[in-house]
């Protein structure tokens, strides 16, 4: 996975970007294609942001959390993208359950001769 961290209004730490990388390259286990995720951590007022935007192939996902913590808006964050992701993959497999099987297919244009 390629990530790209991105510090706005706040000092660039290494904890921080280690824990940002580790956190999001645990969705990689999720894609089967080689996926790119641009972070960006911002300081808002008292509030920490986190923003993640993730491409794998045709996939584009997009997530941001807020709160009085950095780790935390970066845990949640890296919680809303696994369950967008889980989401798009549990959508693909009930369209693959209800296609035709081959054999049911040729079935039903043999009956339409």
């Amino acid at each position: 996975m390629n990530i790209t961290t991105t510090f706005r209004q706040m000092e660039c730490t290494e904890a921080v970007r280690s824990y940002a990388e580790t956190k999001i390259g645990k969705l990689d286990k999720f894609l089967r294609q080689s996926t790119r995720a641009d972070v960006t951590l911002t300081v808002d007022g008292n509030e920490h942001v986190a923003e993640v935007h993730l491409k794998s192939g045709p996939l584009h996902l997009h997530g941001s959390e807020r709160s009085a913590d950095m780790y935390a808006s970066l845990d949640l964050v890296a919680d809303k993208l696994e369950r967008q992701i889980r989401s798009v993959q549990g959508h693909r497999m009930s369209k693959r359950r209800h296609s035709m099987k081959t054999h049911d297919f040729a079935a039903a244009m043999a009956r339409q001769r």
